[in-house]
């Protein structure tokens, strides 16, 4: 074992220099972010779990519009008419999410977006694909 042998400025007795020092840093660095990207990892769990999917905007509809697509897995227009008569204004977007846990296995969806939205299409929103009120992001 040849390594140097410095003295530490906070202590009467000599520290090591070299490979095992930017070991320590790594460690460091590495303890101080995986808690941070494992409290972010359980953040993006919950949301999946919850039934918020990432999905691209295929199109965008008014309330009587008509999809541009016959594979529509969820419509939540026809959810809103049959609770309640659609508001003036209201929009929605055509929206395809990965499913599955193969990104090439897609399905589309009709979601509501707020009125006053500027999404265009292949913009990337968050869908909740089970609740029909809850308006894409």
């Amino acid at each position: 074992m040849n390594e140097a042998l410095t003295p530490c400025p906070a202590t009467t007795g000599p520290t090591r220099t070299g490979p095992h020092k930017a070991w320590g840093a790594l460690a460091l660095c590495l303890s101080l972010w995986a808690p941070a990207h494992t409290s972010a990892h359980e953040a993006s769990a919950q949301t999946f779990q919850e039934g918020w999917r990432q999905a691209k905007v295929v199109s965008l509809i008014d309330s009587k519009g008509a999809a541009t697509s016959s594979h529509i897995h969820q419509d939540c227009r026809k959810d809103a008419s049959a609770t309640a008569s659609p508001s003036e204004g209201e929009r929605h977007v055509l929206a395809s999410y990965s499913f599955g846990g193969n990104p090439h296995l897609r399905r589309q969806i009709v979601v509501p977006v707020s009125a006053a939205s500027t999404l265009k299409v292949g913009d990337t929103v968050h869908a909740h694909i089970s609740d029909c009120q809850a308006q894409a992001h």
